[in-house]
């Protein structure tokens, strides 16, 4: 697979993708760029309205895929593969340069245990 920009983009897209499952209640979106793409709970946290849930950034170098439920909830996030856990940075933060169609689909199942637990919460 190729490394560079064009890369990037097709990371983001598949990440995007993965995300929008996400795109109805009891979640809503609140950012939708061509760089940025966040996904949040309707449920108030500290002083806001809602609950920070999917944030997928298209930086410089990589494609970070923040999964915030897992601050609170880190055991969530046990028993990761090796080479998922390799991009992970952070408590919430995985990165990737190009897609990875196996890491991808391991994340989206990490995506729905969150998501189950989030709900669960409600």
């Amino acid at each position: 697979m190729t490394k560079g920009p064009g890369s990037r983009i097709e990371a983001f897209a598949a990440l995007r993708e993965l995300a929008k499952v996400y795109a109805s209640v009891p979640f809503i979106v609140t950012a939708d760029t061509p760089d940025i793409y966040v996904v949040e709970f309707d449920r108030p946290y500290r002083d806001k309205p809602t609950t920070p849930f999917i944030w997928i950034k298209n930086g410089r170098a990589y494609v970070a895929y923040h999964l915030i439920p897992l601050y609170e909830h880190p055991e969530l996030g046990a028993g990761l593969s090796e080479p998922l856990q390799k991009r992970r940075q952070g408590k919430t933060c995985f990165n990737f340069k190009s897609p990875d169609p196996e890491l991808f689909q391991e994340l989206e199942n990490l995506t729905a245990r969150c998501a189950a637990t989030f709900a669960l919460k409600r």
